[in-house]
């Protein structure tokens, strides 16, 4: 049987693998997800969660959680857009850009040929 210690001695952090059809949306809003409250304003923050909790659910009762993180980054990311008028195609892949840097994700240069939405 193997010691907890000789365990950990062996253990390597799992990297992540760069997957096309996450780019470059989906790695927004997984970086918007772990790190909304450092970069999100607080108004549209606040906001948005007013008008989450304020939606009746199917039973016609007010909401008591917030949805998932990233269902929530991507409707911070929205409000946050729709006031600043930015494009969303140049936010989303500079969201992904960091997102990809800060996971240490090695992604192909062809990347930047997709079409934007």
């Amino acid at each position: 049987m193997n010691t907890v210690a000789a365990a950990l001695a062996r253990w390597s952090p799992r990297r992540e693998t760069y997957e096309s059809y996450r780019y470059p949306v989906r790695y927004a809003w997984d970086f918007l997800a772990e790190d909304a409250p450092m970069l999100v304003p607080e108004e549209i923050r606040r906001r948005v969660d007013t008008e989450v909790r304020n939606r009746p659910t199917a039973s016609g009762k007010r909401r008591q959680k917030l949805h998932a993180g990233t269902d929530m980054a991507k409707l911070y990311l929205q409000a946050w857009l729709k006031e600043t008028g930015e494009s969303e195609w140049h936010t989303c892949v500079a969201l992904a850009e960091k997102y990809l840097a800060l996971h240490n994700i090695e992604a192909p240069p062809e990347r930047f040929d997709k079409e934007p939405f």
